[in-house]
């Protein structure tokens, strides 16, 4: 494993700001919410929502970005960093502009037309809009550097900037409690102070540590590049949106069919996938810059090493953090929610399955995406996320209950899994044998199945504990749960790269 200290660092930094963004963004809501009244957050949060619906193209962006920089760092050609950063630039600038004129257009649309608010605020929500826009148009600006850090697996600074944004919305929360008048377009504008900062720091650090993005207009009309950049993004953008279609998909046939309870279950199970969601995607964040400057120094075979490793380890901690939750589901919601809503426990299951099974081929999509063939790989995405919903609202016009769409959610994955394995096998020599034997899908379903015998006898025996009870019976399992996957999930090979990380 190439860069183990620099990987290991950037995980532990990420997850430091994993936990401190989610204290700071708990304690932050909770003040926010006192001190704007249930009337103004509720707008601040509506607005927000109309801005942030195009939020998922910045993933999408900053992939497609870091993956040019990074097969170009593999590769060693400096030179082409340049212009690789330019063109970045003119595409998330031309973007940015599209955006915001898009937004201003539909502005007296959306505020006037579409969206119920209050007479007496109206005129606030205006200018609330005006500078989500803002806000729109500097996060997507500030892409580019963010892909440069991660490219340069500088993810610990980046984890860094991103936590201080956080922190002075926290700043900004407490601010709240001193401020009289007009709160909610007062704190709008410290929040677009923090995001101003954070991209400060960004672009000072990136502007200081690599040459390549000092600004060069002449690089900026590299058309070629631009071209074809944009077509990657283009086509990363369009399996993106699948899953944005999917879940919203899924939220409207729910309400269609079950009403508004089964939208509550399912925003809870969303909430839930998303707590797991996020430690496990911090691993691939982390492997996918040196997965990516693999297959650029052409070492293919690396490339596919640390892919399978990186979906060990992703599926690894994202399982630790859901065997509890699966295990414990019902007591941990009754502790959180004391009253349950109808469909919620069997919701907050089927997600996690969904999303578990997409870890298994995590790190072969960051392989995928350094190979850069990827029209097709996303039309299959798009395609199968989609096609959830038409299949879904036939079964349910048939009669059936309301959990067959996580059925289909399920087979769909899996389906996907197989889609991301034959893809990469058409690009690159790979044992496919291998990979579902002994490799990664036959011991991990073995893992599972004993698992599976505790969730049995954890049923029958240990009904109704309590929390310290809960707490100790987790920390055994999984403890048990990481010998099992270590002896049967990882060669020989892995467990001592994983033993020198320990001790480094």
């Amino acid at each position: 494993m190439i860069h183990s200290k620099k990987i290991l660092y950037n995980t532990i930094a990420v997850y430091i700001k994993i936990i401190l963004n989610s204290v700071a963004t708990l304690i932050a809501t909770r003040i926010v919410l006192q001190c704007l009244g249930v009337n103004d957050f509720g707008l601040y949060n509506l607005l927000a929502g109309v801005i942030t619906m195009l939020s998922f193209m910045n993933g999408a962006l900053m992939v497609s970005t870091q993956r040019y920089l990074s097969i170009a760092i593999g590769a060693k050609d400096y030179g082409r960093l340049s212009s690789i950063f330019n063109s970045s630039l003119s595409i998330h600038g031309l973007i940015a502009v599209v955006v915001s004129l898009a937004f201003l257009l539909l502005q007296p649309i959306i505020i006037d037309c579409i969206l119920t608010i209050p007479q007496g605020s109206v005129r606030t929500a205006h200018l609330i809009y005006d500078v989500m826009i803002i806000s729109s148009v500097l996060t997507l600006l500030q892409v580019p550097f963010s892909a440069a850090m991660n490219a340069h697996e500088d993810i610990w600074y980046w984890a860094f900037t991103e936590f201080v944004n956080c922190a002075l919305r926290l700043a900004s929360a407490v601010a709240l409690i001193y401020i009289t008048d007009n709160k909610l377009f007062v704190y709008t504008i410290m929040v677009l102070f923090s995001l101003v900062m954070s991209m400060l720091l960004k672009v000072c650090w990136c502007r200081i540590k690599y040459a390549e993005t000092k600004l060069k207009f002449a690089e900026m009309k590299n058309i070629a590049l631009i071209k074809e950049m944009f077509g990657f993004v283009g086509w990363n953008t369009l399996g993106t949106s699948g899953t944005m279609v999917r879940d919203q998909g899924v939220a409207v046939l729910m309400n269609v069919f079950f009403g508004t309870i089964a939208n509550a279950a399912y925003g809870i199970a969303q909430q839930i996938n998303g707590l797991v969601m996020t430690f496990a995607s911090t691993i691939t964040t982390v492997f996918a810059p040196s997965i990516m400057q693999a297959h650029g120094a052409g070492d293919d075979e690396k490339m596919i090493k640390l892919a399978i490793f990186s979906s060990k380890i992703s599926f690894l901690l994202s399982s630790i953090i859901a065997l509890p939750l699966l295990l414990f589901m019902p007591e941990i919601l009754r502790l959180w929610l004391e009253e349950i809503p109808i469909y919620t426990l069997d919701f907050c299951r089927y997600v996690i399955i969904v999303f578990m099974i997409l870890q298994l081929t995590a790190g072969l999509n960051r392989a995928i995406y350094a190979v850069g063939k990827i029209k097709w790989y996303q039309i299959i995405i798009f395609s199968v996320l989609v096609a959830i919903i038409p299949v879904s609202y036939m079964l349910y016009k048939s009669g059936m209950t309301i959990n067959v769409i996580f059925y289909v959610m399920i087979f769909a994955q899996v389906i996907l899994t197989i889609a991301n394995v034959s893809i990469i096998r058409e690009y690159v020599e790979f044992d496919i044998i291998v990979f579902y034997g002994r490799s990664i899908i036959l011991p991990i379903i073995l893992c599972a199945s004993i698992i599976y015998v505790f969730h049995i006898i954890i049923s029958m025996y240990l009904n109704g504990l309590s929390i310290f009870s809960i707490v100790i019976v987790s920390i055994i399992v999984c403890i048990t749960y990481l010998l099992i996957y270590l002896v049967l999930v990882f060669n020989k090979k892995e467990l001592k790269q994983i033993k020198s990380l320990i001790r480094k």
